[in-house]
């Protein structure tokens, strides 16, 4: 039970020392720690049991057509949460009941849940959960939820707060988050509204014309493949329902259109009571289906399905049930329950006959939800789901490696792919979903969203942002929240597929606190004729508004790939797949950690002493092997892991393991010097664009926040190295950049000049300002300028700063920052207050720019807040790189180092302003440019760079 003792009191359950719990969060917290006792127990049973016995055999079943990868502990997590929350749940429907021990008839209403609660309580710890259940004060509890959750119904949004004491990495692995109630009926209205206005059913979801019906009323449409005619139109499927809040919400819509429409027919409440007894079981039950994988919620869903019929005044028959059944909506049917009934599971092997019948012969119009999001899918071994998600990759090159299209295999991805997939089955119908909203306009999923244009007649897009990982703001720039507790902006989603000819893409958006949104969704999805038009361009397809005139102004420039594209194209940073073996801080440390991994004797060891990749792209005896045999001292070299942030690695694929050496092979052995620019800027946030900085050394993928750090180096070893390869003085043979830029060459100049003209321009504010909107999906494109006096000032400009981001440049001196404190000196907490940065911060402060509330003792004084505040790819670069120290002992050179950074990075704040003065004298964006032709970077051949290329032993350059 934990440290804190639980007793009986008159008022409630009491908590500790005499504390009654009379809180959610208390009651979470309780609930959870009993929760795990009875998971606790369940893996011992199944121990005990030896591979034979009740719980083995639930197991088996649950393994066979639930999660084929599930373990024992994983089952008895599974049915720790069934039963803990199923009992809270059933106390909470009717908190009428003087004990926990008569709502345990509410679990044994359906027989595959009667199995699960036969198990002896005593043993697995039941009793204690039944114990907490009928003391503790349930109305007073009930109360605290609905001051802090106003509009939420308790039973099932308090599953979120159980499940996140209980285990809150489960809750994220499984993208398990629970829709907010005003979300849910906006989300059932407009789908309603829908059905009547486009479909032309005129009491939408509550509609029971027949596809016969339809047949003879619209020329054309055609009735699926073994669909009987006399089927209803409406048939509603939530594909992963949760706690069945959806289907919830349109229980209650269709009693109460059904009742106003009996009502305006002249019936009494008796005559429309008995309408809607029969309404029921004829209309409603067969027409309405949830798939649900995670034992709790699904039984949550038949208590809130039994509890919300009932309050309508109906009452489930004997031989009836909700159509919420057990299963992976994303699986195939397939023949489990006969291996089910030779394991004595009559009752799972019922459930999943049932299941299989329904995704086999039924032919969904409205699918409705909200479905799990998770990066990292748990459904990848679904073979079928997996390759229909393909269809997105289709047409789109670049997307053809698994790597690259990894957040297509999403799980929202998967199941906006089933839902669209179930509509065109039917040929017809309509999808409403509210899911994460990266694929409104990220590159990556370009062809999904071509995917679905071609799929649906019209596509409604109400994008709610609040995206906390891109850091989105409100135009504002007031605060943005999301409707969730999640990281991800969301955004909805209504796709319809009618007979019509026509297309069309509706856009919206809601900005603000949680509160408004909430409160603006209803009226704001009742409004749709409101919205925005939209005509996807071509190529990206964006649905989202974008800027035509600014675009065609943009789409002159030349993209960065073709100006430096000699080399094909940009390779992203190193992967080390285990930075905690590869990444040093210094040439000694590398050493020691290598040696160490040589000296263990065992791959358990190895781990025990670093956290080693864990994919089968590295092997732990292959590496020790090779690396015996390596001269791998030889390899140690530096690498840029962060901005301004050099560490150390060894250039061998069993440390390092993806190297990219198309890139980095250009980075060893000479010197050089690269752009690293990032694709796609709105992974980063919602601020100014940032992704470019420069390196002499190969780069890590995270230089930049979130990864995707992409390298254009200057100069490029070549692949032949006999005597008659072209060598310049440097060691390398070719220039990374097309020789017709900038204009025609008519400007004579010289690679490094070219490259500092293109960081001036990335550098820009104006720059960035004026075309953020593209910046957030591609590489950016850089005018050209057929102007000698720009090119000259803007070249010149770069390379300041050039040598600036790479503290070459003697203006990083004198420092203009006094450090205060030892000479060396341990990093702790991180924060800026009043010029100063310390490294001892007092407690509290705020998130929003790592301010400090109370200063420390020790730190650098005289920082201005513009510095501090400064982000190159993401990061916030004075606070990360103290950060990424937090702990280690910062030594004289450390010192020195993180000195000159803010230097460097206050001279940037006064470069960059000047290189929009200079711009700005020249005519402004986009005067000051030559417009080029050929905007896919088809610049007109022009005469090579006159100090470019060299024979071997040639003289130096000019």
């Amino acid at each position: 039970m934990g440290e804190q003792g639980l007793s009986g009191s008159q008022g409630g359950l009491e908590w500790g020392g005499g504390a009654v719990v009379s809180t959610w969060k208390q009651l979470s917290q309780r609930m959870a720690a009993l929760a795990r006792t009875v998971r606790d127990r369940i893996r011992t049973a199944l121990a005990l049991e030896a591979g034979s016995g009740p719980l083995t055999q639930l197991l088996r079943a649950c393994r066979t057509t639930l999660v084929h990868h599930l373990d024992g502990a994983g089952f008895a997590d599974m049915y720790a949460q069934t039963i803990t929350y199923g009992l809270l749940s059933a106390r909470i429907t009717d908190p009428t009941r003087p004990t926990t021990a008569t709502l345990t008839a509410h679990l044994r209403t359906h027989p595959f849940l009667k199995e699960l609660v036969e198990v002896d309580c005593a043993a697995s710890g039941i009793s204690q959960v039944v114990d907490l259940l009928d003391q503790v004060d349930v109305a007073a509890v009930i109360r605290d939820f609905g001051v802090r959750n106003p509009q939420e119904d308790p039973a099932i949004h308090f599953y979120e707060h159980f499940l996140t004491a209980y285990n809150k990495t489960r809750k994220v692995r499984r993208g398990v988050f629970y829709t907010p109630g005003p979300v849910v009926s906006a989300m059932v209205a407009a789908v309603d509204r829908l059905l009547r206005t486009e479909f032309g059913l005129s009491r939408g979801l509550a509609d029971t014309t027949t596809w016969g019906a339809m047949a003879k009323r619209h020329a054309g449409l055609r009735i699926p493949n073994g669909t009987p005619p006399y089927q209803a139109f409406v048939q509603i499927l939530d594909p992963a329902t949760g706690t069945g809040t959806f289907l919830v919400e349109t229980i209650d819509l269709i009693h109460k259109t059904m009742v106003n429409a009996w009502r305006e027919q002249g019936h009494g409440e008796a005559a429309v009571k008995a309408r809607w007894n029969a309404y029921v079981p004829k209309h409603l039950l067969p027409r309405l289906h949830g798939y649900e994988l995670l034992m709790a919620p699904y039984a949550i869903a038949h208590f809130k399905i039994s509890l919300k019929l009932h309050e309508t005044g109906y009452l489930f028959q004997q031989n009836e049930r909700a159509r919420v059944y057990l299963t992976n909506g994303l699986k195939l049917p397939d023949d489990d329950e006969d291996r089910l009934t030779c394991d004595g599971q009559a009752a799972l092997a019922r459930e999943t006959q049932a299941a299989n019948h329904v995704k086999q012969h039924q032919r969904f119009t409205v699918v409705i939800g909200n479905p799990p999001y998770a990066g990292h899918s748990q459904n990848n071994q679904l073979a079928w789901i997996v390759e229909k998600v393909h269809d997105y990759r289709r047409g789109v090159p670049e997307l053809s490696k698994p790597a690259q299209a990894k957040w297509l295999q999403d799980d929202y991805v998967k199941f906006i792919r089933f839902s669209e997939e179930k509509i065109i089955n039917s040929g017809y119908g309509l999808l409403g979903l509210i899911t994460n909203h990266g694929y409104l306009d990220n590159i990556t999923f370009r062809g999904m969203r071509g995917h679905l244009l071609s799929t649906f007649s019209s596509l409604r897009v109400l994008d709610l942002h609040g995206n906390t990982k891109k850091r989105e703001t409100a135009p504002d720039g007031s605060p943005d929240e999301n409707v969730f507790d999640i990281q991800q902006g969301v955004a909805i989603l209504l796709a319809s597929r009618t007979w019509g000819k026509g297309r069309s893409v509706v856009f919206d958006e809601l900005f603000g606190f949680r509160s408004h949104k909430r409160k603006a969704l209803s009226a704001k999805l009742a409004a749709m004729e409101d919205w925005q038009p939209l005509i996807p361009r071509p190529g990206l397809l964006m649905l989202r508004p974008e800027n035509s005139r600014r675009r065609r102004e943009y789409e002159t420039f030349i993209p960065l790939p073709a100006v430096m594209g000699v080399n094909g194209d940009p390779a992203p940073g190193i992967v080390t797949t285990h930075d905690d073996f590869a990444i040093s801080w210094s040439p000694q440390d590398v050493i020691a950690k290598v040696e160490e991994f040589l000296e263990t004797g065992s791959e358990a060891e190895a781990r025990g002493r670093f956290r080693l990749c864990a994919q089968a792209q590295w092997n732990y005896t292959r590496a020790k092997t090779e690396l015996q045999r390596s001269n791998w001292q030889n390899a140690m070299d530096v690498i840029a892991y962060r901005p301004f942030d050099r560490r150390w690695t060894v250039y061998n694929r069993h440390v390092a393991v993806h190297q990219r050496l198309r890139v980095t092979r250009h980075f060893r052995g000479h010197p050089n010097i690269g752009l690293c620019v990032g694709k796609a800027g709105q992974v980063v946030g919602a601020g100014a664009w940032n992704l470019i900085s420069c390196t002499r050394h190969p780069v890590d993928l995270n230089y930049f926040y979130r990864g995707g750090a992409c390298v254009f180096p200057l100069y490029l070893t070549s692949e032949n190295n006999g005597e008659d390869a072209a060598v310049m003085p440097n060691g390398y043979s070719k220039i990374n950049m097309d020789n017709g830029f900038p204009h025609g060459g008519g400007i004579k100049t010289t690679p490094e000049a070219v490259l500092g003209f293109i960081y001036a321009i990335l550098h820009a504010p104006n720059y960035r300002s004026r075309y953020a909107e593209f910046l957030k999906v591609d590489f950016p494109r850089v005018p050209s300028t057929a102007n000698p006096k720009l090119f000259t000032a803007l070249a010149r400009l770069g390379g300041d700063l050039m040598a600036l981001h790479l503290l070459e440049s003697p203006d990083v001196h004198p420092l203009i920052t006094t450090y205060v404190g030892p000479p060396t000196i341990q990093v702790g907490r991180v924060g800026w207050l009043d010029g100063a940065v310390w490294l001892d911060a007092g407690k509290g402060g705020t998130r929003q720019g790592h301010r400090a509330k109370c200063p420390g003792t020790v730190g650098f004084h005289g920082v201005p807040e513009n510095v501090w505040d400064f982000h190159v790819g993401g990061y916030q670069v004075c606070y990360k790189w103290l950060k990424d120290r937090k702990g280690r002992t910062l030594s004289e050179e450390d010192i020195l180092h993180y000195q000159k950074i803010i230097v460097a990075l206050n001279k940037t704040i006064h470069v960059v302003s000047r290189i929009d003065e200079v711009i700005g004298a020249h005519g402004g964006w986009p005067d000051a440019f030559q417009v080029v032709s050929g905007a896919d970077g088809g610049a007109a051949p022009l005469a090579k760079f006159g100090s470019g290329i060299r024979r071997r032993g040639s003289s130096p350059m000019g």
